[in-house]
């Protein structure tokens, strides 16, 4: 890949391939195709942005075959990961902005990773960063009724899903729902989850007391939940409901 700065009208489509990392604020060509790298995406200065889906497919080539999902999404199908791929795949992907999601082998999918498997695995990729969207006065936090007291003290703080061999970014995950259906919503959450608890609360979210960013979460249908990688604090968290299952 490079600048279209550097590039020779008289240069063969092969060296249109040759991979290069952009800076910012150019325009890149990879395999015929153009787009624009804003400086927000300046590594060197901690990046704070995601690079495009067109940059990452380009950059994920080499280790097997790319399929854009989404604006956000990306499934790269391999044969033969080792382990040594895989910890350069993440560090590669952490690089962009992007992260591994989940991974299927055979007919398995899972937030973990055999290395042991020398058949084909697909690798479904997320970018960390995705664009804001703006959110509603109330929104919608579930959690065991023993994290309640802990919360009211400190806050819902960012953290990772689970602790897995992937790069889980750290996030709070919130609903944006009407509080006639939330209680139900929640319900139906907390029977699915893998935390086995008894005892549940719904908190109610004042985002008028929070300067947080919000981004979509692209893996709830139907825009009904976000995600903020900041800290909420206390006093825009109230306590809505609590329910048994």
């Amino acid at each position: 890949m490079k600048k279209l700065s550097e590039l020779n009208i008289m240069q063969s489509h092969d060296e249109f391939e040759f991979m290069l990392i952009p800076t910012c604020n150019d325009y890149y060509i990879d395999n015929c195709e153009f787009y624009h790298i804003p400086c927000s995406y300046d590594i060197n200065e901690g990046l704070m942005s995601s690079y495009p889906v067109s940059f990452v497919s380009a950059k994920l080539k080499h280790y097997g075959v790319v399929m854009r999902d989404s604006e956000y999404e990306v499934t790269l199908f391999t044969v033969g990961f080792d382990k040594e791929k895989f910890n350069n795949l993440k560090s590669e992907l952490a690089s962009y902005g992007w992260y591994i999601a989940t991974v299927k082998t055979g007919n398995i999918t899972s937030k973990d990773y055999n290395f042991e498997n020398s058949t084909g695995s697909v690798f479904f990729i997320e970018a960390k960063f995705q664009n804001e969207v703006s959110v509603p006065k109330t929104l919608y936090h579930v959690t065991p009724t023993k994290n309640v007291k802990k919360i009211m003290n400190v806050g819902l703080t960012a953290r990772s899903q689970c602790a897995t061999v992937f790069n889980y970014p750290e996030r709070v995950y919130l609903l944006n729902i009407t509080e006639d259906i939330v209680v139900n919503a929640c319900k139906n959450y907390a029977k699915q989850s893998e935390k086995r608890y008894d005892s549940w609360t719904v908190l109610k979210i004042d985002t008028t007391k929070t300067k947080n960013v919000y981004y979509k979460d692209i893996n709830v249908p139907n825009n009904v939940a976000v995600w903020t990688g900041e800290p909420i604090s206390p006093s825009a968290i109230t306590i809505l409901n609590n329910f048994n299952i």
